[in-house]
């Protein structure tokens, strides 16, 4: 071979090899494209294939296989979500929590709805943090509870009708007294969807409007929420609907019961919050049932009360049926046997009032109490003694009004200065405008009077004291046929009596 041939082959391979080197990469690139397009177009046999790979590798608690194996799956179903979520709950089973965190973030944003599911496992780790570590700032807790509902409300519009996010949305909502948003919730679930327990917080919810349907669904459904809700492993949401079913069926005891379990469980404030208010209105209730016994039971409605006031001490309905028991106003008893009680009552009351429990309320029940009884002197101290306590409060002000004007020492200069502030904020309230009304006739402002007391009778009705009242300011300024008029009406037999002191 010629030196000239040897050189041209030496020359041909060095060509060949270069020309491998460059098409290598571009022939491993058009590979994995003609891979990946196949995997793109495989049939069901490779996705049931992975699918099943996927599901077998997390029986075995083996999260990287099951995660490649669903990883491959996203590459054939971009847009599957349901995948996309169990994707998401192997990273975190894994420990991927980072890449957990972005997926269940990209799912569930907080401004805008999502994937049900991950909305609702969110919301589910939100309650879960607020009812068993809940932060100590009240602020931050609110704030924890209003990103759990709007997850719960995402959750729907992504799954409208979902029973479980609707009875956690619902179950919340009543906790938070918006019965009617959460029976709005619940009637978005078609009936043969709704559990049990849902379907008797909807009867209780909707109690007041419909009694004898409610208890109607209750009595068909209270056996088998029974069974459910005295598991070890039930839910609050069925406990609380078990409350529920024996409050509508008059067992008060039983209800009280369970909220007081449910009360020490809940580290949530607003469970707390919750708990207090159920078992007040449960007390409040025994309470009136023992009162209205015959013979009427002091024992019973005493023990009643004080179980409520140790739960929620500044309960107003149990400050007032205190009050009454403990017959500040010396009205005869019944029995002497009642006396006994009547001075636990007073004990209570009083120490009460020593540690500043509800002081205006309580000083405000004892005035009112004291009117009833025409103790003038009594009822005037307690009313200033409220105002003191709480000088905003447009009710005591109104009381307080009214008594400096009618009774020694008066003082209705100054009861109009506290009527008129009470009026600036409620310009429309009836019992207001006739204190302000009896207070300027006082004052020899005949014509403002008139003004007030033929507005307040228009607004809240007749009553003895508006008509006198108006028939002595229209004497005064001549009108005699309209003072007749009011006098006749004060004149009659079925008019109220009615003052303005509440």
């Amino acid at each position: 071979m010629s030196q000239y041939q040897r050189a041209s082959t030496i020359l041909l391979l060095n060509d060949t090899y270069l020309i491998g080197l460059i098409m290598a990469p571009v022939i491993i690139f058009l590979a994995g494209t003609i891979a990946l397009t196949a995997l793109a177009w495989s049939g069901p046999d490779d996705v049931d294939f992975y699918r099943k790979k996927a599901r077998l590798a997390a029986e075995r608690l083996d999260w990287q296989s099951s995660i490649f194996a669903m990883e491959t799956l996203m590459t054939i179903e971009p847009s599957n979500r349901s995948l996309q979520w169990d994707l998401a709950m192997a990273y975190k089973k894994s420990g991927a929590t980072d890449l957990f965190d972005l997926s269940r973030t990209e799912m569930a944003p907080l401004d805008r709805p999502g994937f049900g599911p991950a909305h609702r496992f969110t919301a589910g780790q939100i309650l879960e943090k607020l009812e068993q570590a809940p932060p100590a700032d009240p602020s931050v807790q609110e704030s924890m509870l209003k990103q759990s509902i709007t997850h719960l409300r995402n959750s729907l519009v992504d799954q409208p009708g979902h029973a479980e996010s609707a009875e956690r949305l619902a179950d919340l909502l009543l906790a938070l007294e918006d019965y009617s948003g959460a029976v709005q919730v619940m009637n978005t679930v078609p009936v043969a969807s709704m559990t049990s327990s849902m379907k008797i917080r909807m009867a209780w919810a909707t109690n007041r409007e419909n009694p004898n349907k409610g208890l109607e669904t209750v009595n068909s459904l209270a056996s088998a929420l029974e069974s459910t809700a005295t598991k070890a492993d039930a839910l609050d949401t069925v406990r609380r609907a078990h409350a529920d079913s024996c409050e509508l069926r008059g067992n008060i005891p039983a209800s009280a019961s369970i909220w007081i379990q449910l009360f020490k469980a809940s580290r949530a404030e607003f469970r707390k919050t919750e708990a207090r208010r159920h078992l007040a209105r449960l007390h409040t209730r025994r309470a009136d049932e023992f009162f209205n016994r015959v013979p009427r039971d002091y024992s019973g409605m005493a023990e009643a009360i004080f179980l409520g006031l140790s739960i929620n001490p500044a309960e107003p309905s149990l400050l007032e049926r205190l009050v009454k028991l403990a017959n500040p106003s010396e009205i005869p008893l019944e029995s002497p046997d009642d006396s006994g009680i009547r001075a636990k009552a007073q004990i209570r009351l009083n120490e009460m009032l020593a540690q500043g429990v509800a002081p205006s309320l309580l000083h405000l029940l004892l005035g009112v109490e004291y009117h009833k009884a025409r103790r003038q002197d009594m009822a005037r101290l307690h009313f200033e003694l409220s105002h003191r306590a709480d000088p905003l409060s447009m009710d005591i002000a109104n009381n307080l009004a009214w008594y400096m004007a009618h009774t020694i020492p008066r003082d209705p200069e100054k009861a109009l200065i506290l009527i008129n502030a009470a009026l600036l904020r409620l310009p429309e309230q009836a019992n207001y405008l006739e204190t302000r009304g009896q207070i300027l006739a006082l004052l020899g402002r005949h014509t403002e009077a008139i003004t007030d007391l033929e507005k307040a009778t228009r607004l809240m009705g007749s009553t003895r004291a508006i008509h006198t009242t108006l028939a002595d300011c229209y004497t005064r300024l001549g009108e005699t046929e309209l003072a007749k008029r009011h006098q006749s009406l004060a004149n009659q037999k079925n008019i109220r009596p009615k003052t303005p002191v509440q």
